[in-house]
């Protein structure tokens, strides 16, 4: 990891996979592509002598995972602990479930440093929806997750990503954030690996992308 610390060590900010697992089988996640297909998905867990050095070069580490989700790695919570130490800043994008991981898990990881670290929940939809992109997602607890979390006072924010069998969705997400006071991103798509079929009907739902979408 050495090229990485030399490239970005005059930046605050850096993103990465921590780990190469995830439960997920999301459409147009790299996991899933031909390249992927066969092979072992590239990648290992981030150690914690690896997260030390990140830390003293970045105030700011985001974990918005290409081909895993940070909750598989088995020293988040040690990454956690040491980003409190030197006060710098946390994103957790995560979207996976597994039966490992219940609400107490993530009650008890939350509270290790509830003031610097932001958890953004990929939930694409309401609890019936997500799912139909996110492959494998118990969206309903997840869902519910995020909804208690966020009401406990952690930093919440939830990520929709628009398709086509979420978009009539949007007006009763939008009604459920503002009265659990909920930070929410809606996110535009421009991938549609999934077929036509993902693709928002509305033109204002979806980013055009010369290559794989036609007018």
């Amino acid at each position: 990891m050495r090229h990485l610390y030399d490239k970005f060590k005059n930046r605050p900010f850096v993103n990465l996979d921590i780990s190469n697992k995830c439960t997920l089988e999301c459409i147009a996640c790299s996991r899933q592509t031909n390249r992927f297909k066969g092979t072992p998905i590239p990648g290992k867990d981030t150690t914690i002598s690896q997260w030390e050095k990140l830390n003293k070069n970045f105030t700011f580490i985001c974990c918005c995972g290409q081909i895993s989700d940070p909750i598989f790695n088995p020293n988040l919570r040690e990454f956690i602990k040491i980003c409190k130490k030197y006060g710098n800043r946390l994103s957790i994008h995560t979207a996976a479930t597994s039966k490992k991981h219940n609400f107490d898990w993530y009650l008890n990881t939350a509270n290790i440093y509830p003031s610097g670290v932001i958890w953004k929940f990929g939930i694409d939809g309401l609890a019936d929806t997500s799912a139909l992109y996110r492959t494998n997602q118990d969206s309903e607890f997840l869902f519910d997750t995020m909804i208690k979390l966020n009401r406990l006072g952690f930093r919440v924010q939830w990520q929709y990503i628009i398709f086509s069998f979420n978009e009539h969705q949007l007006e009763e997400a939008h009604k459920i954030a503002k009265k659990e006071k909920l930070n929410m991103q809606i996110k535009k798509s421009s991938r549609f690996e999934g077929g036509e079929v993902a693709r928002p009907k509305q033109r204002e739902n979806y980013v055009r992308k010369e290559n794989n979408i036609k007018e």
